[in-house]
Formats: C-alpha cells, structure tokens, sequence
C-alpha cells in the first residue's frame, strides 16, 4: 500500500506509575530510525480537544500536556519538512473505551452525533495520516469528536 514506518504517542490517562523518559530523540536520531529504509516517516501524536480545543473545570495539568504535545508536533512538522517526514496531531473527543468512566459516556452521548467515537473511528485517521495520501499534511491538528468542539452542548429529551 506504500505506507512507510509511523510514530504515535497514545493517550494516557490514570494515576500509575509515570513512563520512563525518552531518550535519544535528536533531529539526527528521529531522520535515522525513519529515513534508514528509504520509506515514509509520519509521525502522529494523540493530544484532545480538551486543551487544545476546549477547557474543563479541574482539568489545568491534562490540558496544559496535551496543549503542549500539539506544540511538539507543529515544531517537529517544521524541522522535518526536508526530510520528507510530516507531524500531525489527533484531538479526539469522547472515546468509548473499556476505561470510559459512565460520566464520560453520558457526556458522550451529549455531543451532535449523539455517541462518543469509537477507537477504530480514530485508528482510520491515524492510518489516513500515515498513508501516501497525507504527504502534504502536516504540522495540523486533526479534530475528530463527533462534531464536540463546534457545537454547544443540548441536552436530547427522552425519546
């Protein structure tokens, strides 16, 4: 399919223990682990609406990172645009996942589309953004959320 090698960053939400820093990502060491094959680099990292987008009440640390991860990426999109390597983010909304909290999920159901977004529904823009066909795409903020961020919130009456 002409795909080359993609970097994501995963979302991550919770009170664990804190990954381990990365080292070794100089300008020489990302064009290396890319362009040593001769294919496609992309790089796509997963901020949110929230930060980006939107704000919450209670929410200043999760925002502030994930405001932070688009500015990484727009600055990588820079520096790397003579290589061939291109930078996006993604900012989803709501995602129906196994950790979905059942406020979240009420949320969710709350945006236009009437349901928060599925994983795959985010997986296919990431392989979007990895394909031949995102070439010129880079240093963007791709919002997927079921129309969240542009509409204000209603409340849908019972059916």
């Amino acid at each position: 399919m002409g795909y080359g090698d993609i970097l994501t960053s995963p979302a991550r939400v919770g009170s664990g223990p804190c990954p381990q820093p990365v080292h070794g990502l100089s300008r020489h060491a990302r064009r290396d682990q890319f362009l040593a094959r001769g294919r496609l680099g992309r790089l796509v990292t997963v901020s949110s609406v929230s930060g980006t987008i939107r704000a919450s009440c209670g929410d200043v640390a999760y925002a502030a990172a994930k405001a932070d991860l688009v500015g990484l990426t727009r600055a990588l999109a820079v520096d790397e645009a003579g290589a061939g390597i291109t930078s996006n983010a993604l900012a989803p909304g709501w995602i129906a996942t196994g950790s979905e909290l059942t406020s979240e999920a009420l949320e969710g159901a709350l945006v236009p589309a009437g349901r928060s977004i599925t994983p795959g529904q985010v997986a296919s823009v990431i392989v979007f953004l990895a394909s031949p066909g995102a070439a010129h795409v880079t240093g963007q903020v791709i919002v997927v959320d079921g129309e969240n961020s542009v509409a204000e919130p209603v409340a849908r009456p019972d059916p």
